[in-house]
């Protein structure tokens, strides 16, 4: 079994896409998702499965299109890919909650990252 990360976009950021923390994890062990909990209201669930990366992606947001009534994006991340972003931190010695890390669910467009500095 593999240890999953599920980063839910646009979830509790106010307006219509509130959806309780017991409700996503409990939809997580419905799902066959183990050990299922979440990260305060933050829309981030934690879990293991022996299902590959990709099909708890679509199996997470199926159910979550039954629950919300629209399509929620998710990104799953393992639990390695996450300990190697906070390894690669450029900034190790600046206070973590001054630090944002950006997910994106593919590659950037070239054009966008232009002029971009760490």
């Amino acid at each position: 079994m593999a240890v999953y990360i599920a980063l839910l976009r646009g979830i509790n950021v106010g307006g219509t896409s509130i959806l309780a923390m017991k409700d996503l994890a409990a939809m997580c062990g419905k799902l066959g998702f183990a050990k299922a909990r979440t990260y305060i209201q933050s829309g981030n669930v934690i879990f293991e499965s022996g299902l590959k990366e990709d099909a708890v992606r679509h199996e997470l947001e199926k159910a979550l299109y039954v629950k919300m009534g629209k399509k929620i994006h998710v990104m799953v991340r393992t639990a390695a890919e996450m300990r190697a972003t906070l390894e690669a931190n450029p900034f190790p010695d600046k206070e973590p909650n001054r630090v944002t890390v950006a997910f994106l669910a593919g590659k950037a467009p070239r054009e966008q990252l232009r002029g971009l500095t760490v």
